[in-house]
């Protein structure tokens, strides 16, 4: 997720990348208008290059859950960096909009990371496994990183299946 301001109901994007047999085959952004008439952070360096006007027509989260979202959740292991941070607005965008139940299998890259002795934060941790990052802080290509490091950790710890957790 990318929030528009430091409130963790203000998403205003999501990058998604879609994994199958180690190999990338569909990777997307989507913007999401804010529940409520957000403040967007008004300083080039606190906003991703998102402005009002990317996410004026969009669809907002409920929409976007019932259209597309609740399938690629519930269906799939979903893998997050930082994953306090992303079930946090995932949290509050549920509560914001009553939906329930949700079951999601997810797994954190950031908590991976630190079990095998490596940096928490996604730019050292993608420098230390010599993996690009194209535009960090762009939804769509940190899901690409996240899906790259994810790759490379499962490598070096195969019963990564044992950190799964659900929520």
């Amino acid at each position: 997720f990318e929030t528009c301001n430091n409130s963790r109901l203000s998403a205003c994007a999501i990058g998604l990348n879609f994994v199958k047999n180690n190999t990338v085959v569909h990777s997307s952004k989507h913007f999401i208008q804010p529940p409520t008439p957000a403040p967007f952070f008004t300083r080039p360096l606190d906003l991703p290059g998102i402005t009002f006007d990317d996410v004026e027509y969009s669809m907002n989260f409920k929409e976007l859950w019932d259209f597309e979202f609740s399938k690629y959740f519930t269906e799939n292991l979903i893998v997050f960096h930082n994953a306090s941070m992303e079930l946090s607005i995932l949290k509050n965008l549920f509560e914001h909009y009553e939906i329930s139940p949700y079951k999601i299998s997810y797994i954190d890259t950031m908590l991976f990371a630190d079990k095998l002795g490596y940096p928490k934060k996604l730019t050292d941790l993608a420098r230390t496994l010599n993996i690009e990052i194209k535009q960090h802080h762009d939804p769509e290509s940190d899901a690409e990183t996240c899906s790259f490091i994810f790759g490379e950790l499962i490598d070096k710890y195969p019963n990564y299946k044992e950190l799964i957790r659900t929520i």
